[in-house]
């Protein structure tokens, strides 16, 4: 018996999402890769998000919020001030990403 899980089947929209606008912008944005993606139903897509604008907008609160919180909430909080902290974050991301 397949386990049907509605927060499950929510992430695994989400992480479709995330990586289609990635590449491709929300422009370029095409529900029906994202259905590929996930191997989801229009309806099951839609029982979680009205429209692509809804959709969007979620991946960038809760997709792209917790990608920033992983990856730079350290190393601003690493010094006292927070412009220090950003300096210190940006300068981080540079040394890691260099073809930046």
């Amino acid at each position: 018996m397949v386990e049907k899980s509605p927060e499950k089947t929510r992430r695994r929209i989400l992480e479709a999402a995330f990586q289609e606008m990635y590449e491709r912008g929300y422009q370029g944005m095409r529900l029906d890769k994202v259905l590929e993606q996930t191997g989801l139903t229009k309806g099951a897509l839609y029982h979680h998000f009205p429209n692509k604008h809804s959709l969007a907008l979620t991946v960038v609160e809760e997709m792209a919020s917790e990608y920033i919180e992983q990856n730079w909430s350290t190393l601003i909080n690493a010094k006292e001030d927070v412009i220090e902290g950003l300096q210190f974050a940006f300068q981080e991301q540079v040394a890691m990403h260099p073809e930046m």
